[in-house]
């Protein structure tokens, strides 16, 4: 009888742990899907974001038709 609880209470704890770890891989399984996309975001906005900087040399020449001389 004392055996039998025993292994009651072990199977008990191990089923405790199992469900806690699975659930611990499950979020940080969801954390890090969430960082990837975050990544992507904000890699297509720095395209984006060279894509419009790419125009500034031009805006600059046309601000500035004449070129300073070397101090």
């Amino acid at each position: 009888m004392i055996l039998d609880c025993f292994i009651l209470q072990i199977s008990s704890s191990t089923v405790n742990s199992v469900s806690q770890y699975s659930s611990l891989v499950s979020s940080t399984c969801d954390e890090l899907d969430a960082s990837i996309k975050s990544m992507y975001v904000m890699m297509a906005r720095c395209e984006e974001l060279v894509k419009v900087m790419s125009k500034v040399p031009k805006l600059q020449e046309s601000l500035y038709p004449f070129k300073f001389r070397d101090c």
